[in-house]
């Protein structure tokens, strides 16, 4: 490493570690090969593999598989390169459509060339590989990921916000329409006396006939009421002021530690956030998948004009597109050409949902 590890005091805070351990990881990513598409995925992965801590003054590493069981590590700068090494040689047995070279050329490293050719991994997306895995699984996996329940989730989720808006309006019509309906009743009374009393003697068959007519007006001056409350333009000031400030919220920035709805949608401090370009589909992985990627950072997200969708990002890095090149979903046609590239990829290394 042409940066050393080792902690100076004080001055060397957890951001300053963190820079350096990430400028390791490019390194090393970088000695792999990489496609062109996979550097930053690998980096994010990688990043939330390693626990790192301070020993002594030099700095301790450590990787961890998918089941949290320490794969290599140790002390300085050595124990550092072992750590990230260990968990991109399982990326590479896992997933080598992520690699262009069958085995990285290093000599001193003792490590056997790792060959890209091998049966599809079936294991859902950011699960790393455990070398205890039962391979049994994945048929019950798949038949599990074909029942609609997790689909209507997603979908309940991302409809909720327009369901609360269309409730918040029908709430405030009908509350405005109680005030006024007495109003609106003696003013039809009103006009039915009126009518009645306009009337010539005819007899009783007259006036039963004149108040069938009246009873009539009364019914339609309701409905007419109704239909026109019903329709009223949403420039109102009465009714849309809330509900205009909530829709401006729902389409601000947001920024925050999320809680992970499934692998295309997001809830951001309290607000439901869907990943622009991704549509979730069975076999994209479980929530905690992404949860335990995310690992509690923070997540900036931006909506995307005209679209109820969000481009989020996390340290940098376009968290779209890492659920895509991890098989977290399918992309959408309005995805970037960036994003389609990640779910082709996906797609040729049969990942997530193009496992099956």
């Amino acid at each position: 490493m042409t940066e050393s590890l080792a902690t100076g005091g004080p001055a060397d805070d957890a951001t300053e570690i963190r820079e350096r351990l990430r400028a390791a990881i490019r390194r090393e990513i970088a000695r792999h090969d990489p496609t062109d598409d996979a550097r930053q995925p690998l980096e994010l992965i990688v990043e939330s593999s390693l626990r790192y801590s301070e020993k002594d003054g030099a700095l301790s590493v450590t990787a961890l598989d998918a089941a949290g069981n320490p794969l290599a590590g140790g002390e300085g700068d050595a124990g550092a390169e072992a750590a990230i090494a260990a968990v991109l040689a399982e990326l590479r047995r896992t997933r080598p459509a992520l690699f262009k070279a069958a085995a990285v050329p290093d000599d001193t490293s003792g490590r056997d060339g790792l060959a890209a050719d091998g049966p599809a991994p079936e294991r859902d997306w950011l699960d790393v590989g455990s070398p205890d895995a039962p391979p049994a699984q994945g048929a019950a996996a798949q038949t599990a990921g074909t029942r609609p329940w997790p689909a209507f989730g997603a979908w309940f989720h991302r409809q909720m916000p327009r369901w609360r808006t269309a409730a918040f309006h029908g709430a405030e019509r009908l509350d405005a329409l109680r005030r006024r309906l007495p109003e609106t009743l003696r003013g039809a009374g009103g006009t039915a006396r009126a009518f009645l009393n306009r009337l010539p003697p005819g007899g009783f068959a007259n006036r039963r006939l004149a108040l069938g007519a009246a009873a009539a007006l009364v019914l339609a001056a309701i409905a007419i009421y109704g239909i026109a409350r019903t329709g009223s333009p949403a420039g109102e000031p009465g009714q849309t002021g809330s509900v205009g400030e909530e829709a401006a919220a729902n389409r601000a920035s947001l920024r925050g530690v999320p809680e992970v709805i499934d692998t295309s949608t997001l809830s951001v401090k309290g607000q439901v956030v869907h990943l622009y370009g991704v549509e979730w589909a069975p076999g994209g992985g479980k929530p905690e998948d992404l949860a335990r990627y995310l690992a509690g950072r923070e997540v900036a997200c931006e909506p995307v004009g005209g679209t109820n969708a969000h481009r989020c990002r996390v340290d940098g890095k376009d968290l779209s597109t890492v659920v895509l090149y991890n098989g977290g979903g399918k992309a959408t046609p309005e995805a970037t050409e960036e994003m389609k590239a990640a779910a082709e990829r996906a797609r040729q290394a049969r990942i997530g949902v193009w496992s099956r």
